[in-house]
Protein backbone atom coordinates (compact mmCIF):
# COMPACT_ATOMS: atom_id res chain seq x y z
CA UNK A 1 0.00 0.00 0.00
CA UNK A 2 1.74 3.16 -1.24
CA UNK A 3 1.14 6.85 -1.59
CA UNK A 4 1.34 8.04 2.01
CA UNK A 5 3.24 11.10 3.13
CA UNK A 6 3.77 9.58 6.58
CA UNK A 7 3.22 6.45 8.63
CA UNK A 8 2.83 6.52 12.38
CA UNK A 9 3.21 3.32 14.38
CA UNK A 10 1.09 3.46 17.52
CA UNK A 11 -2.33 4.94 18.26
CA UNK A 12 -1.65 6.49 21.66
CA UNK A 13 -1.41 10.23 22.41
CA UNK A 14 1.88 10.74 20.53
CA UNK A 15 0.94 8.84 17.37
CA UNK A 16 -2.55 10.33 17.20
CA UNK A 17 -1.31 13.89 17.77
CA UNK A 18 1.23 13.47 14.97
CA UNK A 19 -1.32 12.02 12.56
CA UNK A 20 -4.07 14.54 13.37
CA UNK A 21 -1.78 17.54 12.96
CA UNK A 22 -0.42 16.33 9.61
CA UNK A 23 -3.90 15.48 8.32
CA UNK A 24 -5.12 18.95 9.29
CA UNK A 25 -2.32 20.32 7.12
CA UNK A 26 -3.51 18.30 4.15
CA UNK A 27 -1.08 15.39 4.18
CA UNK A 28 -1.95 11.73 3.62
CA UNK A 29 -1.23 9.76 6.80
CA UNK A 30 -1.69 6.12 7.82
CA UNK A 31 -1.76 5.17 11.50
CA UNK A 32 -1.11 1.55 12.50
CA UNK A 33 -2.53 0.49 15.88
CA UNK A 34 -2.21 -3.08 17.15
CA UNK A 35 -5.34 -3.04 19.35
CA UNK A 36 -8.72 -3.80 17.83
CA UNK A 37 -10.67 -1.76 20.37
CA UNK A 38 -10.51 0.15 23.66
CA UNK A 39 -7.92 -1.19 26.10
CA UNK A 40 -6.13 -0.25 29.30
CA UNK A 41 -2.48 0.80 29.43
CA UNK A 42 0.01 1.12 32.28
CA UNK A 43 -0.27 4.86 32.78
CA UNK A 44 -1.13 7.10 35.72
CA UNK A 45 -3.80 8.90 33.66
CA UNK A 46 -2.99 12.30 35.15
CA UNK A 47 -3.61 15.18 32.75
CA UNK A 48 -1.56 18.26 33.54
CA UNK A 49 -2.52 21.75 32.45
CA UNK A 50 -0.27 21.30 29.42
CA UNK A 51 -1.97 18.02 28.49
CA UNK A 52 -5.38 19.69 28.68
CA UNK A 53 -4.17 22.60 26.52
CA UNK A 54 -2.73 20.24 23.89
CA UNK A 55 -5.88 18.11 23.83
CA UNK A 56 -7.98 21.24 23.32
CA UNK A 57 -5.60 22.18 20.48
CA UNK A 58 -6.46 18.81 18.91
CA UNK A 59 -10.20 19.47 19.46
CA UNK A 60 -10.59 16.87 22.22
CA UNK A 61 -13.14 17.79 24.90
CA UNK A 62 -12.12 15.80 27.98
CA UNK A 63 -15.03 17.09 30.07
CA UNK A 64 -17.46 15.49 27.62
CA UNK A 65 -15.62 12.19 28.16
CA UNK A 66 -16.12 12.29 31.93
CA UNK A 67 -12.72 13.57 33.08
CA UNK A 68 -12.53 14.45 36.76
CA UNK A 69 -10.91 17.61 38.12
CA UNK A 70 -7.68 17.20 40.09
CA UNK A 71 -6.78 20.02 42.47
CA UNK A 72 -4.45 18.65 45.17
CA UNK A 73 -1.29 16.57 45.51
CA UNK A 74 -0.59 14.48 48.59
CA UNK A 75 2.78 12.76 49.07
CA UNK A 76 3.21 10.16 51.81
CA UNK A 77 5.92 7.95 53.26
CA UNK A 78 4.67 5.53 55.95
CA UNK A 79 2.73 7.81 58.34
CA UNK A 80 4.37 11.06 57.19
CA UNK A 81 2.68 13.17 54.53
CA UNK A 82 2.66 16.57 52.88
CA UNK A 83 -0.19 18.04 50.85
CA UNK A 84 -0.64 21.12 48.69
CA UNK A 85 -2.94 22.58 46.08
CA UNK A 86 -1.63 22.15 42.55
CA UNK A 87 -0.44 25.40 40.94
CA UNK A 88 -2.30 24.63 37.72
CA UNK A 89 -5.50 23.13 36.37
CA UNK A 90 -5.36 19.32 36.12
CA UNK A 91 -7.67 16.40 35.44
CA UNK A 92 -7.79 12.61 35.25
CA UNK A 93 -9.18 10.43 32.47
CA UNK A 94 -8.53 6.77 31.70
CA UNK A 95 -6.30 5.97 28.76
CA UNK A 96 -9.02 3.60 27.58
CA UNK A 97 -11.29 6.58 26.90
CA UNK A 98 -8.60 9.13 26.02
CA UNK A 99 -6.94 6.99 23.35
CA UNK A 100 -10.26 6.10 21.72
CA UNK A 101 -11.21 9.79 21.62
CA UNK A 102 -7.91 10.58 19.91
CA UNK A 103 -8.32 7.75 17.41
CA UNK A 104 -11.84 8.91 16.58
CA UNK A 105 -10.50 12.42 16.07
CA UNK A 106 -7.79 11.03 13.79
CA UNK A 107 -10.39 9.29 11.62
CA UNK A 108 -12.55 12.43 11.41
CA UNK A 109 -9.43 14.42 10.43
CA UNK A 110 -8.84 12.17 7.44
CA UNK A 111 -6.19 9.84 8.85
CA UNK A 112 -6.23 6.30 7.43
CA UNK A 113 -6.40 4.31 10.68
CA UNK A 114 -5.52 0.61 10.51
CA UNK A 115 -6.44 -1.37 13.63
CA UNK A 116 -5.62 -4.91 14.67
CA UNK A 117 -2.25 -4.96 12.91
CA UNK A 118 1.13 -4.95 14.64
CA UNK A 119 4.13 -3.35 12.96
CA UNK A 120 6.77 -6.07 12.90
CA UNK A 121 9.49 -4.44 10.83
CA UNK A 122 10.48 -0.94 9.81
CA UNK A 123 13.04 -0.27 7.09
CA UNK A 124 14.28 3.14 6.01
CA UNK A 125 15.52 3.65 2.44
CA UNK A 126 16.73 6.68 0.51
CA UNK A 127 13.25 7.42 -0.85
CA UNK A 128 11.13 6.56 2.17
CA UNK A 129 10.16 4.00 4.79
CA UNK A 130 8.61 0.53 4.57
CA UNK A 131 6.59 -0.74 7.53
CA UNK A 132 5.59 -4.40 7.49
CA UNK A 133 2.79 -5.91 9.52
CA UNK A 134 1.54 -9.47 9.49
CA UNK A 135 -0.91 -8.55 6.73
CA UNK A 136 0.55 -5.82 4.58
CA UNK A 137 3.49 -3.55 3.76
CA UNK A 138 3.02 0.21 3.98
CA UNK A 139 5.27 2.79 2.33
CA UNK A 140 5.60 6.50 3.01
CA UNK A 141 8.14 9.28 2.75
CA UNK A 142 8.61 9.38 6.52
CA UNK A 143 7.53 7.48 9.60
CA UNK A 144 7.20 8.00 13.33
CA UNK A 145 7.64 5.39 16.02
CA UNK A 146 5.08 6.07 18.76
CA UNK A 147 4.85 2.67 20.45
CA UNK A 148 4.90 4.09 23.98
CA UNK A 149 6.65 1.98 26.58
CA UNK A 150 7.02 -0.96 24.18
CA UNK A 151 10.14 -1.25 22.03
CA UNK A 152 9.70 -1.43 18.26
CA UNK A 153 12.02 -4.04 16.66
CA UNK A 154 14.89 -2.25 14.98
CA UNK A 155 14.52 0.95 17.03
CA UNK A 156 16.99 0.63 19.87
CA UNK A 157 16.33 2.01 23.35
CA UNK A 158 18.02 1.16 26.69
CA UNK A 159 16.23 -1.33 28.92
CA UNK A 160 15.72 -0.35 32.55
CA UNK A 161 15.13 -2.46 35.65
CA UNK A 162 11.76 -0.95 36.59
CA UNK A 163 8.43 -2.73 36.20
CA UNK A 164 5.20 -0.73 36.14
CA UNK A 165 1.83 -2.13 37.29
CA UNK A 166 -1.71 -0.84 37.13
CA UNK A 167 -5.17 -1.87 38.29
CA UNK A 168 -8.55 -0.15 38.30
CA UNK A 169 -10.56 -0.17 41.52
CA UNK A 170 -14.01 0.79 42.72
CA UNK A 171 -13.39 2.35 46.15
CA UNK A 172 -15.96 2.53 48.92
CA UNK A 173 -18.01 5.71 49.27
CA UNK A 174 -15.87 7.09 52.11
CA UNK A 175 -12.65 6.23 50.28
CA UNK A 176 -13.85 7.78 47.03
CA UNK A 177 -14.80 10.97 48.88
CA UNK A 178 -11.37 11.15 50.55
CA UNK A 179 -9.64 10.69 47.20
CA UNK A 180 -11.80 13.02 45.12
CA UNK A 181 -9.78 15.84 43.55
CA UNK A 182 -6.49 14.43 44.85
CA UNK A 183 -3.49 12.62 43.48
CA UNK A 184 -2.00 10.44 46.22
CA UNK A 185 1.69 9.57 45.79
CA UNK A 186 2.99 7.06 48.32
CA UNK A 187 6.76 6.50 48.37
CA UNK A 188 8.53 3.35 49.58
CA UNK A 189 11.90 1.69 49.20
CA UNK A 190 12.65 1.28 45.52
CA UNK A 191 9.45 2.78 44.19
CA UNK A 192 6.19 4.65 44.65
CA UNK A 193 2.49 4.29 43.89
CA UNK A 194 0.00 6.79 42.55
CA UNK A 195 -3.74 6.68 43.16
CA UNK A 196 -6.46 8.97 41.81
CA UNK A 197 -10.12 8.97 40.82
CA UNK A 198 -10.98 8.83 37.14
CA UNK A 199 -14.36 8.72 35.41
CA UNK A 200 -17.34 6.69 36.63
CA UNK A 201 -16.33 6.41 40.30
CA UNK A 202 -13.30 4.37 39.35
CA UNK A 203 -9.83 4.80 40.82
CA UNK A 204 -6.63 4.21 38.90
CA UNK A 205 -3.77 2.74 40.93
CA UNK A 206 -0.31 2.56 39.37
CA UNK A 207 2.94 1.55 41.03
CA UNK A 208 6.54 0.74 40.16
CA UNK A 209 8.89 -1.84 41.65
CA UNK A 210 12.28 -3.29 40.83
CA UNK A 211 12.17 -6.32 38.55
CA UNK A 212 13.34 -8.56 41.44
CA UNK A 213 10.30 -7.60 43.53
CA UNK A 214 8.09 -7.96 40.45
CA UNK A 215 9.14 -11.59 40.07
CA UNK A 216 8.01 -12.33 43.63
CA UNK A 217 4.72 -10.47 43.32
CA UNK A 218 3.94 -11.55 39.75
CA UNK A 219 0.36 -10.65 38.74
CA UNK A 220 -1.26 -11.77 41.98
CA UNK A 221 -3.42 -8.82 43.14
CA UNK A 222 -3.69 -10.15 46.70
CA UNK A 223 0.11 -10.10 47.03
CA UNK A 224 0.35 -6.64 45.50
CA UNK A 225 -2.43 -5.30 47.72
CA UNK A 226 -0.67 -6.57 50.84
CA UNK A 227 2.66 -5.14 49.66
CA UNK A 228 1.21 -1.72 48.81
CA UNK A 229 -0.84 -1.51 52.03
CA UNK A 230 2.28 -2.24 54.10
CA UNK A 231 4.06 0.71 52.46
CA UNK A 232 1.46 3.36 53.29
CA UNK A 233 -1.29 3.68 55.87
CA UNK A 234 -3.09 6.16 53.60
CA UNK A 235 -3.15 3.66 50.76
CA UNK A 236 -4.12 0.80 53.10
CA UNK A 237 -7.15 2.80 54.27
CA UNK A 238 -8.19 3.46 50.67
CA UNK A 239 -7.74 -0.15 49.58
CA UNK A 240 -9.65 -1.68 52.50
CA UNK A 241 -13.10 -1.45 50.87
CA UNK A 242 -11.99 -1.16 47.25
CA UNK A 243 -13.14 -3.73 44.72
CA UNK A 244 -10.76 -4.60 41.86
CA UNK A 245 -12.31 -4.00 38.43
CA UNK A 246 -9.71 -6.08 36.61
CA UNK A 247 -8.93 -9.77 36.95
CA UNK A 248 -5.30 -8.97 37.68
CA UNK A 249 -2.89 -6.05 37.40
CA UNK A 250 -1.47 -5.27 33.97
CA UNK A 251 2.24 -4.55 33.70
CA UNK A 252 5.10 -3.39 31.51
CA UNK A 253 8.77 -4.15 32.20
CA UNK A 254 12.15 -2.63 31.37
CA UNK A 255 11.17 1.01 31.89
CA UNK A 256 14.20 3.31 31.39
CA UNK A 257 12.99 6.30 33.42
CA UNK A 258 15.04 9.41 32.66
CA UNK A 259 16.01 8.27 29.16
CA UNK A 260 15.99 11.01 26.53
CA UNK A 261 16.85 10.17 22.92
CA UNK A 262 19.61 12.39 21.56
CA UNK A 263 19.63 11.22 17.92
CA UNK A 264 17.01 10.24 15.37
CA UNK A 265 16.58 6.52 14.62
CA UNK A 266 17.29 7.31 10.95
CA UNK A 267 17.08 10.20 8.50
CA UNK A 268 13.52 9.09 7.66
CA UNK A 269 12.18 8.18 11.10
CA UNK A 270 11.06 10.37 14.01
CA UNK A 271 10.71 8.92 17.52
CA UNK A 272 8.01 10.55 19.65
CA UNK A 273 6.32 10.11 23.01
CA UNK A 274 8.00 7.56 25.28
CA UNK A 275 10.21 6.58 22.36
CA UNK A 276 11.64 10.10 22.44
CA UNK A 277 12.00 10.26 26.21
CA UNK A 278 10.52 8.60 29.28
CA UNK A 279 10.16 11.01 32.16
CA UNK A 280 9.70 9.39 35.61
CA UNK A 281 6.00 8.69 36.13
CA UNK A 282 5.62 10.76 39.33
CA UNK A 283 6.27 13.93 37.27
CA UNK A 284 2.84 13.48 35.70
CA UNK A 285 3.76 15.01 32.34
CA UNK A 286 4.27 11.95 30.16
CA UNK A 287 1.03 12.53 28.25
CA UNK A 288 1.89 16.19 27.62
CA UNK A 289 5.32 15.20 26.26
CA UNK A 290 3.66 12.59 24.04
CA UNK A 291 1.10 15.03 22.64
CA UNK A 292 3.57 17.88 22.27
CA UNK A 293 6.29 15.82 20.60
CA UNK A 294 3.72 14.38 18.17
CA UNK A 295 2.51 17.83 17.12
CA UNK A 296 6.04 19.19 16.82
CA UNK A 297 7.21 16.19 14.78
CA UNK A 298 4.30 16.74 12.40
CA UNK A 299 5.29 20.37 11.97
CA UNK A 300 8.93 19.41 11.50
CA UNK A 301 8.04 16.98 8.73
CA UNK A 302 5.69 19.44 7.03
CA UNK A 303 8.27 22.22 7.11
CA UNK A 304 11.08 20.03 5.78
CA UNK A 305 12.94 19.74 9.10
CA UNK A 306 14.80 16.42 9.03
CA UNK A 307 14.51 13.94 11.93
CA UNK A 308 18.10 14.67 12.96
CA UNK A 309 17.31 18.35 13.47
CA UNK A 310 14.00 17.61 15.19
CA UNK A 311 15.70 15.31 17.71
CA UNK A 312 18.51 17.79 18.32
CA UNK A 313 15.99 20.54 19.07
CA UNK A 314 13.77 18.32 21.25
CA UNK A 315 16.75 17.07 23.26
CA UNK A 316 17.78 20.65 24.04
CA UNK A 317 14.21 21.65 24.92
CA UNK A 318 13.42 18.69 27.17
CA UNK A 319 16.81 18.22 28.81
CA UNK A 320 16.31 20.74 31.69
CA UNK A 321 13.00 19.07 32.59
CA UNK A 322 14.59 15.60 32.55
CA UNK A 323 17.66 16.74 34.49
CA UNK A 324 15.37 17.89 37.30
CA UNK A 325 13.15 14.79 37.17
CA UNK A 326 16.03 12.29 37.44
CA UNK A 327 17.30 13.29 40.90
CA UNK A 328 13.71 13.80 42.04
CA UNK A 329 13.00 10.19 40.99
CA UNK A 330 15.99 9.03 43.05
CA UNK A 331 14.71 10.95 46.06
CA UNK A 332 11.26 9.43 45.60
CA UNK A 333 12.69 5.89 45.73
CA UNK A 334 15.34 6.32 48.45
CA UNK A 335 13.94 5.72 52.00
CA UNK A 336 16.17 8.21 53.83
CA UNK A 337 15.58 10.91 51.22
CA UNK A 338 11.84 10.20 51.21
CA UNK A 339 11.38 10.89 54.91
CA UNK A 340 13.58 13.98 54.92
CA UNK A 341 12.09 15.30 51.69
CA UNK A 342 8.48 14.92 52.81
CA UNK A 343 9.34 16.63 56.10
CA UNK A 344 10.81 19.53 54.13
CA UNK A 345 7.78 19.72 51.83
CA UNK A 346 5.48 19.72 54.84
CA UNK A 347 7.30 22.74 56.25
CA UNK A 348 7.44 24.52 52.88
CA UNK A 349 4.40 23.48 50.77
CA UNK A 350 5.28 26.16 48.24
CA UNK A 351 8.28 24.04 47.30
CA UNK A 352 5.94 21.28 46.13
CA UNK A 353 4.17 23.72 43.83
CA UNK A 354 7.49 24.98 42.48
CA UNK A 355 8.70 21.45 41.71
CA UNK A 356 5.36 20.55 40.12
CA UNK A 357 5.59 23.55 37.82
CA UNK A 358 9.24 22.95 36.94
CA UNK A 359 8.61 19.52 35.40
CA UNK A 360 5.95 20.68 32.95
CA UNK A 361 6.17 20.44 29.16
CA UNK A 362 6.91 23.83 27.61
CA UNK A 363 3.82 24.55 25.50
CA UNK A 364 5.44 27.81 24.36
CA UNK A 365 7.12 25.60 21.74
CA UNK A 366 3.74 25.50 20.02
CA UNK A 367 3.11 29.24 20.06
CA UNK A 368 4.18 29.72 16.46
CA UNK A 369 1.44 29.19 13.91
CA UNK A 370 1.16 25.76 12.36
CA UNK A 371 3.78 25.73 9.61
CA UNK A 372 2.30 27.41 6.56
CA UNK A 373 -0.85 25.34 6.87
CA UNK A 374 -2.67 27.37 4.23
CA UNK A 375 -1.35 25.06 1.54
CA UNK A 376 2.33 25.85 1.30
CA UNK A 377 3.80 22.39 0.74
CA UNK A 378 7.30 23.54 -0.17
CA UNK A 379 8.66 22.06 3.03
CA UNK A 380 7.21 18.66 2.24
CA UNK A 381 8.62 18.73 -1.25
CA UNK A 382 12.03 19.74 0.03
CA UNK A 383 12.00 17.04 2.69
CA UNK A 384 11.57 14.27 0.11
CA UNK A 385 14.95 15.17 -1.38
CA UNK A 386 16.86 14.72 1.89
Amino acid sequence: MNGFDAITIGGGPAGCAFAIELARMGLNVVLIEKSTGPNHKVCGEFLSEDSIFLLQFLDIDISASGATATTHLKITRSSTFAETRLPFQAAALSRRILDESLLERAVSSGVHVVRGEMAREIEAATTGVHVRTGRATYFARFATVATGKYVMPGIERPRGSIVGFKILLEPGIAQATALRGRVLLAAYKGGYQGLQMIEGRQASLCWIVDQRDARELRHNWAKHQLFLSQQSGSVADLLIDSRPLMARPISVAGLPFGYLRRRAPSDRIYAIGDQLGMIPSFAGDGIAIALGSGILAARALFEGCAPARFHHDMFRSLRPQFLLARPAHYLMTNPAAQTAGIGLLKLFPGLMRTLASATRFNTALLDQKRGNEQGNTAGVAASTDR
